[in-house]
């Protein structure tokens, strides 16, 4: 039985390879579609042929499908924090999708990005992570942070404060932080060593780590300590060292409040 809707899907042009009549990826025994939005994985079958699976949180994945098992167990291990539920609830419940799709990231020339996920934000709300890089050597806290990272991004664009600035990347990368920091002392598992919160050997450097220390560290959020580490990220972070950033904004004309002072305090 070939399941279709009376009319197109609402989200088909997430997924192009397959019939914008199509209910479920014509599989509804298998898969579940209220209302064809939320959090959605994007794979190849054993045959080649394009599937979806929907995301709940803590479900169990029992297929064989690696990138599948990839995304499913990161969003569990997300799922399963206080910061990770606090940020996965209102994407899982939203009106728009949020999917994950086994691609890589393309850079200026062409060529695919395969040491990061990249979070693209669709024109009519909710985005797509190119979450191939996965499946490229990541290690276990990279894998967790990565994707909490780019569903931070996520979660800004949710709440009209998407577009790539280093306001947003800062709040990115200390929700990423502070997330993998919960997850392996609940986990004890002390074998991560994240170099988010090092500066470089300059005066930026050292403001950048006292300003990023403070906000991690404090049980409320602080405005000037925000203000300090997104003026002193492009010179001063570690993670601007290849220049990646440098010619991103400081801050967009529609991102009118912090996100991440939403989730104090960061140390769960």
């Amino acid at each position: 039985m070939i399941a279709v809707w009376y009319g197109v899907d609402p989200q088909d042009d997430r997924y192009l390879s397959i019939s914008p009549y199509a209910y479920t990826a014509n599989n509804p025994i298998l898969f579940k579609d209220p209302n064809g939005e939320e959090i959605w994985i994007y794979y190849q079958d054993a045959d080649g042929n394009e599937q979806k699976m929907q995301y709940t949180s803590g479900m169990k994945y029992e297929g064989d499908n690696q990138f599948v098992g990839s995304v499913v167990s990161n969003l569990n291990k997300m799922a399963s924090t206080e910061l990770g539920s606090q940020l996965l609830n209102p994407l899982i419940s939203s009106e728009n999708t949020f999917d994950f799709t086994n691609t890589f990231y393309e850079d200026q020339n062409g060529n695919d990005v395969k040491d990061v996920l990249r979070f693209d934000e669709y024109e009519g709300g909710g985005g797509r992570i190119d979450a191939g890089a996965l499946l490229a050597g990541m290690d276990a806290s990279q894998a967790l942070g990565s994707t909490a990272h780019e569903l931070f991004h996520g979660y800004q664009t949710e709440n009209g404060q998407g577009g790539g600035s280093i306001m947003n990347e800062v709040e990115a990368y200390m929700f990423e932080y502070s997330l993998q920091n919960e997850y392996e002392f609940k986990s004890e598992n002390f074998a991560f060593g994240s170099t988010i919160p090092l500066g470089r050997n300059n005066e930026a450097g050292k403001l950048w780590e006292q300003s990023f220390n403070n906000l991690y560290t404090s049980d409320k959020f602080s405005t000037p300590d925000f203000v300090n580490a997104v003026k002193s990220f492009k010179a001063g972070s570690l993670k601007n060292g290849t220049g990646l950033y440098s010619n991103h904004s400081l801050q967009r004309a529609n991102q009118k409040k912090s996100m991440i002072a939403r989730f104090y305090p960061l140390i769960r």
